[in-house]
């Protein structure tokens, strides 16, 4: 696998195989060309930890119903008017 590298000394740039020892083309510095090294990638059945969806909906209501109550205590009105019997 061919990697690029620059050279620390002389700041050429260099394309050689990953894992050799090569001498600077340019100043003769040698190089150590390590492997490349990869991050695992998330598996694409990863939703990004999402939790459980009723907690969602909870907090909706819960967010709704306090915006509610402080819509009616400062205005009187609510968004969505409750029938009452």
């Amino acid at each position: 696998m061919k990697v690029e590298v620059t050279c620390p000394q002389c700041k050429s740039r260099l394309s050689v195989e990953a894992g050799q020892t090569v001498s600077c083309q340019v100043c003769g510095n040698p190089l150590v060309v390590p492997e490349p090294v990869y991050a695992p990638r998330p598996s694409s059945d990863d939703d990004g930890g999402g939790g459980s969806s009723y907690k969602g909906w909870v907090i909706f209501i819960l967010i709704f119903v306090v915006g509610n109550y402080i819509l009616y205590a400062t205005t009187g009105f609510f968004i969505f008017p409750l029938p009452r019997r």
